[in-house]
């Protein structure tokens, strides 16, 4: 480490303090001011990552878990003689499995400031509707979801309470990464600019180690080339078995359900389609022991995330 005084990290760390705590701060200057920290730190990992919640996410395959959210889904029927139904409920068991992860999953690739937007403008509503797509309401309707009725549209339903909390997320990762850069660089923020104490700047390893503890709860994002790995990647590599398990673990799946997994993947080797019959089957199970409370996931959106890793060990889209 070298020795070195930098008034300048401090200024922005006290900022960003002040910012991350004071809900009247809009997100996108602290994040702005977080870009500049890690340009200073010399730190990509931070920079990107406030790059990419300050601007926006490019696709739904580089979002952090904290940013996908399983939902409700409503949707408007109609039938003969002028029948219909508004606003009703559709459960997951009516669609087709392969379809269920898309269908019934927020992905926000919004930046902050938009997210912010939409919850400041939602006075008199605690909700905001996700339309499914054209396709997707065309080949529904060739499907009798409701007996006798037609489905005419159909909306994810987002509540603004869940995008308030990615907000409070994100603020509350950002102020626990600087309150433990202040404490590995020795500041006493009270009396930094009167004792003008020499700071020693950690090396890129401990700087990453704690982004990955603070921002991403002990992983790491691939917000840059998709194609490269590392030993953090947050998610997981088409083939890679043992980076599967170690997510999957990390997500809460059992050992037994583990090894499970496992064995329905080698029973699929050869099956023309994938996820192949013993996988779904797996997924299934998961899915009613997570139900069921038999199985202690870490989140009530971690069954999405665990079937988004099982499809990227495949090599498929997460969604």
């Amino acid at each position: 480490m070298v020795d070195t005084t930098k008034p300048e990290i401090v200024q922005l760390l006290r900022r960003i303090n002040e910012g991350a705590t004071n809900s009247q701060t809009p997100l996108g200057e602290v994040l702005r001011l977080c870009l500049r920290l890690g340009r200073l730190l010399n730190n990509k990992e931070l920079s990107d990552w406030a790059k990419a919640e300050a601007g926006g996410y490019e696709s739904a395959n580089s979002l952090p878990d904290y940013r996908i959210s399983g939902t409700e889904v409503r949707g408007t029927f109609l039938g003969p003689f002028g029948s219909s139904l508004s606003n009703v409920s559709i459960p997951q068991a009516v669609v087709e499995e392969d379809h269920r992860e898309t269908l019934f999953t927020v992905y926000m690739t919004q930046p902050v400031g938009e997210l912010e937007q939409l919850v400041g403008s939602s006075e008199g509503t605690n909700s905001l509707s996700v339309p499914w797509s054209g396709n997707t309401i065309l080949y529904y309707q060739h499907k009798e979801l409701i007996e006798g009725l037609g489905l005419n549209a159909a909306w994810k339903v987002l509540t603004t309470a869940t995008i308030a909390g990615v907000l409070e997320v994100i603020r509350a990762r950002v102020l626990e990464f600087v309150l433990v850069i202040e404490k590995e660089l020795g500041i006493d923020m009270m009396n930094y600019y009167d004792s003008k104490t020499s700071l020693e700047t950690p090396t890129q390893e401990k700087i990453n180690q704690i982004f990955n503890t603070t921002i991403h709860g002990g992983t790491n994002i691939a917000l840059g080339n998709p194609g490269t790995t590392n030993q953090h990647a947050t998610h997981v590599q088409p083939g890679d078995l043992q980076g599967l398990k170690e997510k999957l673990a990390q997500l809460g799946v059992t050992e037994e359900l583990l090894n499970d997994l496992d064995t329905a993947l080698d029973e699929d080797a050869d099956s023309q389609e994938q996820p192949g019959p013993h996988v779904k089957g797996w997924i299934g199970r998961m899915m009613i022991k997570a139900g069921q409370g038999t199985l202690q996931l870490v989140s009530a959106t971690a069954t999405t995330a665990v079937m988004a890793e099982v499809r990227r060990f495949l090599g498929l889209p997460p969604a």
